[in-house]
């Protein structure tokens, strides 16, 4: 802005030694001076009005140079912006380029997890069948153990009742056994014989060893019984 203050000055200075010589030519008082000062008053008038020309120039320009500096900060503003507006837009650019790719990998994620998806519904599906099985496997073993548990008890009835009744038929072969030493030991002598009807008892029945009372016989058949029920009922079962 200095040297455009400088040429204003100048200029200034150069229209004021012009109009300066333009009234020193009107000033002149012989008529061939007269002429000629004519001649140097056009010529200053003509410099004069050609510095005042230059001058105003000048003052416009420097006002134009004075709004330079915001006129400069406004550029720099709007080239920021510019080269913002541009790195901004290699970006979306990029963006857009990778963007299919990125897409790929997304539908390959998403058929991955689909097929994932899948799998884990059939393994869900075999999990379940699994327990089913674990769960019938589970009932199975215990009623194997209560089959395993109601056999033996059944067994143990029939050999009960087997035992029993072998027991109460060798009681009653023991009871009929004794039959003839009780009737004998109930004879008196001279007295009938319930059976053959002899007074004379020549040759009593002794009783046996292995000898039971009737007592003992029904006790004998009574747990027979037992055992049959307990059998017929584990049998049953």
């Amino acid at each position: 802005m200095r040297p455009l203050l400088e040429a204003l000055a100048e200029t200034q200075e150069a229209a004021r030694a012009a109009r300066a010589a333009l009234l020193a030519a009107a000033g002149a008082a012989e008529p061939g001076q007269a002429m000629l000062a004519g001649q140097g008053s056009g010529e200053a008038t003509s410099r004069a009005e050609s510095a005042e020309r230059q001058a105003a120039g000048l003052q416009h320009l420097i006002a134009r140079e004075s709004e330079l500096p915001a006129l400069a900060a406004g550029l720099a503003e709007r080239q920021a912006a510019a080269a913002a507006a541009m790195s901004r837009a290699s970006s979306l650019e990029r963006a857009r380029q990778e963007l299919p790719g990125r897409i790929a990998v997304a539908d390959t994620a998403l058929a991955e997890a689909r097929t994932a998806a899948a799998g884990l519904a059939a393994a869900g599906q075999q999990l379940r069948a699994l327990e089913t099985r674990a769960e019938a496997a589970g009932r199975l073993a215990a009623l194997e153990l209560t089959l395993a548990e109601q056999d033996a008890a059944m067994r143990e009835a029939i050999d009960t009742h087997q035992r029993l009744e072998y027991e109460y038929q060798q009681a009653m072969e023991a009871r009929l056994g004794n039959m003839a030493a009780e009737l004998a030991a109930s004879l008196a002598d001279g007295a009938a014989c319930p059976v053959c009807g002899s007074p004379g008892h020549p040759a009593l029945a002794h009783p046996r060893d292995d000898a039971v009372s009737a007592e003992e016989v029904e006790q004998a058949r009574a747990q027979r019984d037992a055992a049959q029920a307990a059998r017929e009922q584990a049998e049953a079962a």
